[in-house]
Formats: C-alpha cells, sequence, structure tokens
C-alpha cells in the first residue's frame, strides 16, 4: 500500500478520536516511513509531505527540530521545499 492512503486512515482516526484503539499499528506505520525513507520521491507532493510532518509530529516522533543529525529525510524535504516557496 502506498504512504498517502495509510497516512489519510492514520489522520481519519485520529479526527474520529478511536486512533487510541491503533497506537501499535500507528507507531509501526510512522516508524517504518522515517526508517525505512518509504516514498522520498513523491515529496513533491506538497499534501503528503505536511501530512507526513502534522503526523510525526502529532505522534512524537523521535526527531528534533534542531538537531540536523537526527531529522529524517522528510522533514530535510519539508525544509528545502518551504524555503524554496
Amino acid at each position: 500500500m502506498e504512504l498517502l492512503p495509510k497516512l489519510r486512515v492514520i489522520d481519519t482516526l485520529q479526527r474520529l478520536g478511536v486512533a487510541y484503539h491503533f497506537d501499535e499499528e500507528i507507531r509501526a506505520v510512522l516508524n517504518s516511513v522515517t526508517m525505512e525513507g518509504q516514498d522520498v520521491d513523491r515529496m513533491d507532493d506538497a499534501h503528503l509531505m505536511t501530512l507526513l510532518f502534522r503526523l510525526l509530529r502529532q505522534n512524537k516522533s523521535p526527531t528534533s527540530p534542531g538537531n540536523q543529525s537526527q531529522k529524517t529525510a522528510y522533514e530535510k524535504k519539508f525544509r528545502n521545499w518551504q524555503s524554496a516557496n
């Protein structure tokens, strides 16, 4: 399954207020994204990029905004995209 549909499901579960039932599954998806760097080529898609960035932040991703060495590929792409626009 592609990344965007997975992120949309996570977002919907959180908006409905039932995400706590799926904490382990959500963590597994977000951890696999940050560890494997899935779909880095698709980061031109602003919706995908912003949704992923928000979900990582809301789910307390182990990345730190002030530490360059800990940023994921997505955060780096987001910063590059943000500074270009």
